[in-house]
């Protein structure tokens, strides 16, 4: 993942990497979990923890009369921002800083992920060294950027990752089920690319589940595949269809489901003579679409769906809901 390969780079230089993934609870998980065991690592391991004179009784030798309490250094719940700047500070005094490292960033998180990024902000006006990658659909990542809090985002670079080919993709079959002790042939390892589309969590989703299918057996075969292309579909509906779909007006259903009629491309003035609507109204609804990543542009005035199994989706989740039928050819 390109994640796993900035978290190396970030590594190397001696940076502290803090990362997780962008679902509820994504701030107290910070601010309660992982920034407090980083600094307990940093300071040397173990539990922090210090002695506190708690009382005496009275004149006594060294120690008698005297009581004490064992307590942790961390035992009021400090601030995201506090919480930084220590960790900042003790890395600045070895060159290095932090990183964190945010995955699958999704419409319900948006607020926590801000509240980060508007720390992070701050930790900039400062000078700290502290660095932010985050991954997420672009109509996610459009979304955030939108928020008043987190508009110093808006000059961060940013990368649009295309489909993974084919030849690309099928290493990353063989050789992760090589190294952990089974075999994949180079033919399977195609067709399960090819199901892929291209989309990088179908790979991630495909190669999981196929490997589900018969743990203990020393080869993944087709059956395998074929049966784990079906679940991973489903994942992603879940995961990725259901949450923005949520989002989209009946209009932009309407679109999408109109392109389920065609096999891979659809022309923009097929789509709008099945919705009823001139050129320049369907126009504003492909925008719309390739904004949200669910289709994407595939020759002068053509679309197709961006990832695999949409038509199944609309099918089993939308066209019921607009009154109308799905007829695939």
């Amino acid at each position: 993942m390109l994640l796993n390969k900035v978290e190396d780079a970030a590594r190397e230089q001696g940076w502290l990497v803090i990362n997780d993934s962008a679902t509820a609870g994504l701030v107290d998980r910070l601010v309660y979990e992982l920034l407090p065991k980083a600094l307990i690592t940093l300071k040397g391991g173990g539990k922090a923890t210090r002695k506190r004179l708690t009382g005496m009784s009275g004149p006594a030798p060294v120690g008698g009369g005297v009581t004490w309490e064992t307590v942790e250094d961390y035992p009021v719940r400090p601030g995201l921002r506090g919480l930084l700047e220590e960790i900042t500070d003790h890395l600045a005094t070895h060159g290095t800083g932090v990183l964190f490292s945010i995955d699958e960033i999704h419409y319900a998180q948006i607020a926590e992920v801000a509240q980060l990024c508007a720390v992070v902000q701050l930790a900039f006006r400062e000078n700290r060294d502290v660095a932010l990658v985050a991954a997420g659909l672009g109509s996610v990542v459009d979304r955030l950027l939108n928020e008043p809090s987190v508009t110093f985002l808006r000059r961060a670079e940013r990368q649009v990752l295309g489909p993974v080919g084919v030849d690309d993709i099928i290493p990353g079959f063989v050789t992760p089920v090589s190294k952990n002790g089974r075999r994949i042939s180079e033919e399977v390892a195609r067709f399960a690319a090819e199901a892929t589309g291209g989309y990088p969590f179908l790979i991630q989703l495909i190669g999981r589940h196929a490997w589900a299918q018969a743990p203990t057996q020393s080869e993944i075969t087709r059956a395998h595949v074929e049966a784990a292309i079906p679940i991973a579909q489903r994942r992603v509906g879940s995961l990725v269809f259901a949450p923005v779909v949520k989002d989209l007006s009946d209009i932009d259903k309407t679109f999408l489901v109109a392109m389920a009629r065609d096999r891979g491309v659809s022309r923009v003035r097929d789509v709008a003579t099945r919705m009823g609507v001139d050129g320049n109204y369907a126009n504003v609804y492909r925008r719309r679409l390739l904004d949200a990543e669910l289709i994407v542009e595939a020759g002068r005035g053509r679309v197709a769906y961006a990832i695999p199994g949409l038509t199944e989706y609309l099918r089993d989740h939308v066209v019921a809901d607009l009154g109308t039928t799905l007829t695939v050819p």
